[in-house]
């Protein structure tokens, strides 16, 4: 070891105070880059995890094509493995519940399908032989059709065809086949069920004919058409593999042959070029990367900063006997080196232990929130951390550049200092005339002593610069990490819409429709019924006409008006009147509408009235403005006096009725929800005369309950037992909890991040003023010598401290309000938020400022008594 870092190692350890504290620089900071990086990489694998329960493990689908051309693709030499689902039939279902869905599709599979396609038994097993069968959950809780494990299945199958013999399977669309279609049985099938399956990726096509029932591939299969699923040995060849592909359709199957990527799968794993989700994240990390990075080159550059002042003159006599500018800045590199050595391992321990224990104790609260919480296999998939090789290096590589920048910076300054100014420091303090002139009022108020603290201020600006520009950013850092946070939780709470109801269940209107919702209502634990009907047209929602003269003009430049024309382009409404297209019109429930009309004091006799019926109008519309900042306004500036409704019909003609308008109001009945769309109430005793008769209606129940988990499953329970598909009944309060939980979990990382940023923060004020009164000791030992009490000096001292304070403050909060904005304009791109200041982080700032100052200053001080004044005068070092 040379001379230059045994000197170095040295004065290490003779300043312990300083070394330490930037150790614990070096370790919040590389702490909180480890906990950035592993957060991101244990949030990606968390995605990949639910991006495989929910789309499979596969890399390339191609869909719809023969057997033998499954079987070369399966046989190519980039293919590392495959997975096959072959159709055998369908059989049709007599007491299906769900009028769309009518028929038991029977799939043979192959290969590592299981796997591939996360298909789960959740009671039961799989089947081993092309004998047995696994019907999924949908089958009971979509179909209402229930078969136990053990039964034996004789089923009618065949294949369902078009009009020009074609072969329908699951990717074909029911609707659009609707009366174009056969069903040609081609004999029986008996099974054995062996068990029940759930699989997001297999079994969550709504739109398809049949319920998936899995079976196994049979010896000399028929080739109805295949979907073969493969994975690739270079998942990065994807692209390539895909355009390699000379997939033909098969002639007898309707649908077109279909090649397509698992494109989430990929870009989560690494292997996709395609950055628009990554991208996000990667976003996300580098701006907190950025944040983290500028605080802590403050803190150790300043640690550094000091360092390598306190020793200018040991630099200067190192030079006057040969020492290269090159050495003493190698000198100063190693200093960072072993610094690091010892910060950055511990910092990345740190870092992932808080991590850990973070996520231990968020994951039930981030599930819930994100619905993440499918059952895969019985279990949930939970969050954990994933310390990825690449979080771990890059952590450690930004931790080390950071240092190297603040070690860097001050060194290559203090090394310009050519070798005999530095000996006698004559570049330390310059004074120009007038320059340290202080006011009468600052001798008045603080005597004697605040003017010594002044002039000291004032002769010496570089040293008390670091100190206030330690305090500027601390100052900034702790108000923009809490308003960026305060912003955050915001603009989550706004998307927590405060409901009335905390279940709803939507059905098309039919006969036995308000039976059920008579049954639904006395359901246990049901405080409050209520519903209305939702109109719409047969081939879009319905629109309505008013008066010109009525619509806002920010309502105009939405952009939501339109002409409505006919088959023969000719206007449905008169040329005085405009259309509006987000517009529902509700027709409530005569004994619900009319206790909401007596709560607004309004006359219930002009607003249930027939086709005289007066409309209730909400208008409150919540979009983007033109700065793409979220906004509420209001569609109409004054009432309409009538209103038409047009109802689009299927042969491209409208149906329009007429309609009377009452009042606007802020707040909608019971069960209601607004924002984003003009509502007009009417009472449902006028839904006969006033909706237009061509009009689809569906009937929306609310429910309050003192219980609404228990109340969901008991109306789920009712519904099944009454042959209704389930797919309508919405638990509110669950999703609202959900939202809530979402909260809870971003402000638990927000703490967490304000205490780190808040710790650094401190440790550079901490740093900057104990080493800066440290490297005073001669100056203070000369006022006492030469009669300075003890009460003096801690006057003087105190001055210091309001100077400090007063000056960080004074930059640091106006800085801080800018950001704040610019965090505001940022946050409110995507929700309602008004700009405001979270006064409540800047008293903790100011505050703290001073807290922090004096307490070190205290600290300081009270280590300067042990010094002796005769030995610390007699000593040049300092």
């Amino acid at each position: 070891m040379n001379i230059f870092r045994k000197f170095t190692l040295r004065s290490l350890k003779r300043n312990r105070a300083r070394t330490i504290v930037t150790i614990v620089g070096i370790i919040l900071s590389v702490a909180m880059i480890t906990a950035v990086t592993t957060t991101i990489s244990s949030i990606q694998q968390f995605m990949l995890d639910v991006t495989i329960q929910n789309d499979g493990a596969w890399h390339v689908a191609v869909e719809n094509i023969s057997d033998q051309q499954a079987k070369e693709i399966a046989d190519r030499g980039e293919v590392d493995g495959y997975a096959a689902l072959k159709n055998v039939g369908y059989a049709k279902l007599e007491k299906s519940r769900n009028k769309e869905k009518q028929y038991l599709y029977i799939g043979a599979y192959e290969g590592a399908f299981v796997d591939q396609l996360s298909v789960f038994p959740v009671e039961g097993r799989l089947p081993r032989n092309s004998s047995e069968i696994v019907l999924p959950t949908s089958l009971t809780s979509n179909g209402g059709i229930k078969y136990e494990v053990g039964d034996t299945l004789s089923l009618p199958v065949g294949t369902r065809k078009t009009t020009e013999q074609k072969l329908l399977w699951q990717s074909d669309s029911e609707e659009e086949l609707t009366g174009k279609e056969t069903f040609v049985e081609q004999g029986k099938k008996v099974y054995k069920v062996v068990g029940v399956y759930e699989s997001a990726t297999f079994d969550g096509n709504h739109s398809s004919a049949g319920y998936p029932a899995l079976t196994v591939v049979e010896d000399n299969q028929k080739d109805f058409g295949v979907n073969l699923y493969v994975t690739l040995k270079e998942p990065k060849t994807v692209g390539s593999f895909m355009k390699e592909l000379n997939v033909q359709d098969d002639s007898a199957l309707l649908a077109s042959s279909d090649v397509r990527s698992n494109k989430y799968y990929l870009i989560y794993a690494g292997y996709s070029t395609n950055k628009n989700v990554s991208s996000v994240l990667q976003g996300l990390m580098l701006i907190l990367i950025g944040i983290i990075m500028f605080g802590s080159i403050s803190l150790i550059g300043n640690s550094f900063s000091i360092s390598v002042n306190e020793r200018k003159k040991q630099y200067g006599l190192l030079s006057s006997i040969g020492a290269t500018r090159r050495q003493l800045k190698r000198s100063v590199l190693f200093e960072a080196v072993s610094l690091s050595v010892v910060g950055i391992p511990l910092g990345v321990l740190a870092g992932i232990g808080g991590m850990s224990v973070t996520f231990y104790f968020v994951n039930d609260l981030l599930i819930q929130s994100i619905h993440a919480g499918l059952k895969a296999g019985g279990s949930q998939l939970r969050l954990h951390m994933v310390a990825a090789g690449w979080a771990i290096l890059l952590a450690t590589v930004i931790g080390f550049i950071t240092i190297l920048i603040s070690a860097y910076l001050p060194a290559r300054k203090a090394l310009k200092v050519s070798s005999i100014e530095a000996i006698r420091q004559t570049t330390d303090i310059k004074i120009r005339p007038r320059q340290i002139r202080t006011s009468k009022l600052t001798r008045r108020l603080f005597g004697i002593e605040g003017v010594l603290a002044a002039k000291n201020f004032k002769r010496n600006r570089r040293k008390y610069r670091a100190t206030v520009f330690s305090l500027f950013i601390s100052i900034v850092l702790f108000i923009s990490a809490t308003s960026f946070c305060d912003y955050m939780a915001t603009g989550v709470q706004t998307m927590v819409t405060e409901y009335d109801y905390d279940i709803r269940y939507s059905i098309k209107e039919t006969e036995g429709a308000s039976l059920l919702y008579q049954n639904m209502s006395q359901i246990k634990d049901v405080t409050k019924a209520g519903y209305y009907f939702n109109t719409s047209g047969e081939e879009d929602v319905l629109f309505i006409a008013v008066q010109k003269d009525c619509i806002s003009e920010k309502y105009r430049e939405s952009g939501s008006l339109s002409e409505a024309m006919d088959d023969e382009q000719k206007r449905i409404v008169p040329h005085q009147s405009q259309m509006l297209e987000n517009v529902r019109v509700l027709f409530i429930e005569d004994k619900l509408y009319r206790q909401y009309l007596r709560s607004q004091k309004l006359d219930v006799a002009d607003y249930i009235n027939g086709k005289d019926s007066k409309a209730v109008i909400v208008d409150t519309i919540t979009a983007k403005g033109q700065d793409n900042v979220f906004e509420q306004y209001h569609a109409f500036q004054s009432v309409p006096n009538k209103v038409t409704l047009c109802c689009p019909k299927k042969d491209k003609t409208y149906e329009t009725t007429t309609g009377i308008c009452g009042t606007i109001v802020e707040e909608a009945p019971y069960g209601i929800s607004t924002g984003y769309d003009i509502v007009l109430c009417y009472p449902e005793s006028a839904m006969a005369e006033l909706c237009p008769k061509s009009a689809i209606r569906d009937r929306v129940m609310s429910f309050k309950s003192d219980n609404p988990m228990q109340t969901y499953q008991l109306m789920s329970d009712l519904l099944e037992e009454n042959g209704q598909a389930t797919d309508g009944l919405v638990n509110i309060a669950d999703e609202v909890q959900s939202t809530r939980a979402l909260l809870v979990v971003m402000r638990i990382f927000s703490y967490g991040f304000i205490i780190l940023i808040s710790l650094i923060a401190m440790a550079n004020v901490f740093n900057t003023i104990s080493t800066n009164i440290s490297l005073r000791k001669r100056e203070f030992a000369m006022l006492k010598s030469i009669g300075m009490t003890n009460r003096s000096f801690h006057k003087m001292m105190d001055y210091e401290c309001i100077l400090y304070g007063c000056k960080g403050l004074l930059f640091g909060l106006p800085v801080a309000i800018v950001v704040t904005w610019f965090i505001y304009r940022a946050v409110g791109e995507g929700v309602v938020l008004n700009f405001y200041v979270p006064w409540y982080s800047v008293t903790i700032a100011i505050a703290s400022v001073f807290v922090v100052v004096f307490a070190t200053m205290l600290y300081a001080t009270h280590k300067l008594r042990k010094d002796h004044v005769v030995e610390t005068l007699k000593n040049e070092n300092y």
